[in-house]
């Protein structure tokens, strides 16, 4: 029997009518190729028992990490989308990869979303590879089951406007959510505050380890948030920008309370004044390192440490420089401009 005929007769149809027969045969196709992605999802998508729903006070920090996969005019696709939790009207922070180490480049908001990539419109010079990223605490996101249904369940409705269909998107999506919901165990069962990550396929290779120095840096960076209205602030613009995005919704909402009191923190110099002291005073090093070295001199205005040596050491292997606790003359070097902030005259 032909194949029209069989799926047809599963539907519960009555055999087609030669005369309509290529209406017919064009129907059924589409019909079989939604069976068909169906089959996929389910062959892809590994089921695991459903679990609780997390606890809405846990503020662990879970990555959602892509790149830019094509940029066109004023407007930039990549390779995030809803089975990464994406959602229109988001705001991302993008980094661009310098000899070894991220920089920022600032924040894009997403106009579109589809199942794995998402189109944003930005004025920003982005090019292909630059990476882009948000963060979710632990208690916004969905079991890996719940995530799994709500995603499938949008693009199908999605696939009936579609003229075609793409197997390759059918199985990236169906890789991206076996991945969600293969981590989500492990998200949850981490202790508090260590953060996850979910990778989208053309970043699971080589960079992961440089990942995991900005990383290791941008929890630096959400703790100084917290603590300190100056800190993230002295570190430029484009940091000021991403950690906005990328503090998440906790500690971005402790920065807010500091802000609102800055002035308790006792500090008599603005961020960019604090800058540009540091900025000519280590001018020997790379753009970003003085970036680090400008917030970690705010955060010691606040702070009376009595061994800034020791306190270096410390900080610099969190950062995406760590060869620099053995700089000897920089620790000199913001010994010199601590002496001479108002704060500390």
């Amino acid at each position: 029997m032909p194949v029209g005929q069989t799926l047809t007769r599963a539907l519960g149809r009555k055999p087609a009518q030669p005369a309509s027969s290529g209406i017919i045969r064009s129907a059924q196709m589409s019909n079989l190729m939604r069976i068909l992605f169906l089959s996929i999802m389910l062959t892809f998508c590994h089921v695991v028992p459903a679990a609780a729903q997390p606890d809405n006070s846990r503020t662990d920090i879970v990555y959602m990490i892509g790149q830019v996969i094509e940029v066109t005019n004023r407007s930039v696709r990549i390779d995030l989308g809803e089975a990464h939790t994406i959602e229109p009207r988001d705001d991302l922070a993008a980094f661009r990869s310098v000899d070894g180490y991220f920089k920022p480049i600032g924040r894009i908001p997403v106009t579109k979303t589809e199942a794995t990539q998402s189109m944003c419109e930005t004025a920003l010079a982005l090019q292909r590879g630059d990476l882009v990223m948000t963060v979710r605490e632990l208690h916004q996101l969905q079991t890996g089951r719940k995530h799994r249904i709500r995603t499938l369940k949008r693009e199908v409705i999605r696939s009936y406007t579609r003229q075609s269909h793409s197997s390759f998107a059918n199985v990236a999506l169906a890789r991206a959510l076996s991945d969600y919901e293969l981590s989500y165990p492990n998200w949850e069962k981490a202790p508090n505050a260590i953060e996850g990550r979910m990778l989208t396929a053309s970043l699971q290779g080589p960079r992961t380890s440089q990942l995991d120095q900005l990383e290791r840096q941008l929890a630096l960076m959400r703790r100084f948030y917290r603590q300190s209205s100056l800190a993230v602030a002295s570190a430029g613009e484009n940091w000021a920008s991403v950690m906005h995005v990328l503090a998440g919704p906790t500690a971005a909402a402790g920065h807010l309370l500091l802000q609102e009191n800055a002035e308790e923190e006792g500090i008599q110099i603005s961020a960019s004044e604090l800058r540009e002291r540091v900025t000519s005073k280590v001018f020997h090093l790379q753009p970003e390192q003085q970036n680090m070295v400008a917030m970690i001199v705010a955060v010691l205005t606040t702070e009376n440490r009595s061994n800034i040596r020791s306190f270096l050491t410390a900080i610099f292997p969190q950062t995406q420089f760590p060869s620099l606790k053995e700089d000897t003359q920089l620790v000199l070097d913001i010994e010199d401009i601590l002496r001479e902030l108002p704060a500390n005259s």
